[in-house]
């Protein structure tokens, strides 16, 4: 028997799938910023946080003995996991990150930002200074007002977007600098869409929080490699 709720499923995911494919083709499969996250890249001895990951479009960029996304779609994150059945995933908010002080080397923020108020990006930056290691990398690209007068259709997109916060490059400047340390901005296009991208270091020092998704990092094994943080067992439904 089909049940309204398993309609409802049925229509959410169909609705994430056409958004993956228009947004895929608005943006020529992401290759701008595939190119620019491209260098930060880890390897199995470094751990990646993606804040805000969907439905995992960018996943794949990562090992998947290194990385975890996090998100507060639970539809998203079942894309996510079936597009990438191999990485890690957890349902979470990105303004209450509970994690481990300092458990990771890289952050990657992409189209988080614009759908959060001045104090709603506050507090992930708060949280990603807390959780990212004193020597690692925050990489945060966020969606800017279209420049270009003909660009009609990336406007139409803006236009329809969920995210109520979109912003000018000196906007997010002065958000992030409040709790990060900007090393690097820039301003680039992907596809239709226009972005900024800040690369930023953590400043402020951390508070102890406790964790219920992460326990402590595994230390390096026989052969030199470490180990993916030990999760705990709530996943995204299947």
């Amino acid at each position: 028997m089909i049940t309204s709720g398993m309609l409802n499923s049925i229509a959410e995911d169909g609705i994430l799938q056409l958004s993956d494919h228009a947004r895929w083709w608005l943006e020529s499969g992401f290759e701008s910023i595939k190119r620019r996250l491209a260098p930060f890249v880890l390897d199995e001895l470094g751990l990646t946080l993606d804040v805000g990951c969907g439905t995992g479009l960018l996943t794949s960029l990562f090992s998947d003995q290194a990385y975890l996304g996090i998100d507060v779609s639970r539809a998203s994150l079942n894309k996510a996991k079936r597009r990438n059945p191999n990485h890690r995933f957890r349902l979470m908010d990105a303004t209450c990150i509970d994690l481990p002080n300092g458990a990771f080397d890289l952050a990657v923020v992409v189209g988080v930002l614009h759908h959060l108020s001045d104090s709603g990006v506050a507090a992930v930056c708060e949280n990603l200074g807390r959780v990212v290691k004193s020597s690692g990398t925050i990489l945060i690209v966020e969606d800017v007002p279209i420049r270009r007068a003909m660009n009609w259709i990336g406007r139409a997109v803006q236009c329809f977007d969920n995210g109520e916060f979109i912003r000018r490059d000196d906007a997010y400047h002065c958000l992030i600098r409040q709790d990060l340390t900007i090393e690097r901005h820039e301003s680039f296009e992907s596809g239709f869409m226009e972005y900024a991208m800040f690369s930023c270091r953590p400043r402020n020092p951390r508070r102890i929080v406790a964790s219920n998704y992460l326990r402590p990092l595994s230390t390096p094994s026989a052969s030199g490699s470490l180990s993916m943080l030990d999760v705990s067992s709530d996943r995204p439904h299947q």
